[in-house]
């Protein structure tokens, strides 16, 4: 406004001048006029000088008026472009040279609007790109205030920016904001993993300072999941060596014992191999399943997919192991099953997994108690699946232990657990998973267990279950 001000008062002092100079030039005629026509008389030679300068005046001014007219035009449309609102430039009739200025102006208003077009489009894709990434992205200003923060990393960091707010005020984590201070402040990139204490996620910040548009840059990353695969990386081998090691060390010992001369007597040497025999065997079965569990989790197992009635894999299962409950003095029955449809699955692994559980089931129920194994629709959220059951009334497992009873090696009462591996739940889990189900428990210290596996019924499980590899 202040320009378009100073604009028109110049021009009006250059109109107001060339008024002035009109008038002047209109005096200086009348009076030579006077003088070189004294028989017209002074005074009709004054009217005709003062007519010219008045009319050329007149004529002055109007342009003068009609040149301030486009150019407050020009100024409008020019401060229409400023709010976005640009439009085409239109002055008909005008003098060439503001026709010139009109149609320069127009032309750089074109390039501009196409660039802001461009930038705007980059700017949405930006957006789009950061809103979808899984890694957090912030952008931090010269004061540590927040200029731009994704979903992912409101998400990964639990905060809630506002704007104008300070990191500090939505991470409310001093270990992040420290690394982001140092590379805003000290111009340092840093990357450093961070356990968050509300949620106890571990983050991957990397921060770096940036030139223009902010003081630094912060890329959050989740690693919780790395840092746990390299937890059960690093407990297999653990677990595995502690595993080995005791029968290892008991076929040493017996076999030290027997080349020291308990060979040498015929029943303390059958006695020795039989629990060499023992240990061999415990030896071979925690390989097989350390085999088999590996390939069932890379998918590589070899799976054989077949319709069966859920009765008789329950039946078969109770059958395997009717010998051991009656001399473990436990009553293992079979509940009635309703009509359930066919399930389609590998009889072999689904019905060696069932083995599994009944067999745990056996093992902590003290003689006199009882296992009942069933399979029924399964209710609530799963219409489509049918529930393996196994209940006994043994021990039971406490809370405590209940989220890790599915890993590998792990013993939830290893005073009572060692003759076995570890492993067994570990493949049920996967075998159930492999023919997409799942499995669960209930279970409370002196009340028994329950443990299921929910596999999809048959007309539900093709497009269901996950495609197995055959080696």
């Amino acid at each position: 406004m202040a320009r378009q001000v100073g604009i028109r008062f110049a021009l009006a002092s250059r109109l107001a001048a060339a008024t002035a100079i009109a008038i002047a030039a209109g005096t200086i005629l009348a009076i030579l006029l006077g003088r070189a026509y004294p028989e017209a008389g002074a005074g009709a030679a004054v009217v005709i000088a003062l007519g010219a300068a008045i009319v050329g005046g007149g004529a002055i001014w109007r342009y003068g008026r009609r040149t301030a007219t486009e150019i407050d035009r020009l100024a409008a449309i020019a401060r229409a472009f400023g709010r976005a609102e640009g439009r085409a430039i239109h002055l008909e009739g005008s003098d060439r040279e503001v026709s010139d200025l009109a149609s320069a102006l127009h032309d750089s208003m074109e390039r501009s609007a196409r660039q802001i077009a461009a930038l705007q489009v980059d700017r949405d894709r930006l957006q789009a790109i950061l809103m979808v990434m899984d890694d957090g992205v912030i952008v931090v200003g010269l004061h540590l205030e927040v200029i731009l923060m994704n979903r992912a990393a409101a998400s990964l960091l639990d905060a809630t920016p506002a704007p104008g707010q300070y990191l500090i005020e939505v991470v409310h984590d001093h270990e992040v904001f420290e690394v982001v201070r140092q590379a805003a402040v000290q111009r340092i990139g840093r990357a450093e993993p961070v356990r968050l204490s509300s949620s106890g996620r571990e983050l991957m910040i990397s921060a770096a300072p940036m030139t223009g548009g902010g003081s630094a840059l912060l890329i959050v990353r989740d690693i919780t999941d790395v840092r746990r695969a390299e937890t059960i990386r690093r407990d297999f081998a653990t677990n595995v060596s502690h595993e080995l090691k005791t029968p290892i060390a008991s076929l040493k010992a017996l076999v030290e014992t027997l080349e020291e001369g308990a060979f040498e007597d015929p029943t303390a040497a059958r006695d020795f191999l039989a629990r060499m025999h023992v240990e061999v065997d415990q030896l071979a079965q925690m390989v097989q399943e350390i085999l088999d569990l590996a390939r069932i989790e890379s998918g590589r197992a070899q799976m054989v997919f077949a319709p069966r009635p859920p009765e008789s894999l329950v039946a078969s299962a109770v059958h395997r192991l009717a010998q051991q409950a009656v001399r473990a003095g436990i009553d293992l029955r079979v509940a009635p099953t309703p009509n359930l449809p066919e399930v389609r699955v590998d009889t072999t692994r689904l019905e060696g997994a069932l083995v599994n559980l009944i067999h745990n089931a056996l093992k902590f129920t003290e003689p006199g108690g009882r296992v009942v194994v069933s399979a029924a629709s399964a209710s609530g959220e799963k219409p489509s699946m049918i529930r393996f059951s196994v209940e006994d009334s043994g021990c039971g497992i406490a809370a405590a232990d209940l989220p890790r009873i599915w890993e590998r090696f792990y013993k939830a009462d290893r005073s009572r657990s060692s003759s076995g591996t570890g492993l067994g739940l570990a493949i049920v889990k996967h075998v159930a998973q492999a023919h997409g189900g799942t499995v669960g428990v209930r279970s409370a210290v002196g009340e028994g267990s329950t443990f299921w596996i929910d596999v999809p019924a048959r007309e539900h499980a093709e497009s269901r279950t996950p495609p197995i590899a055959v080696t």
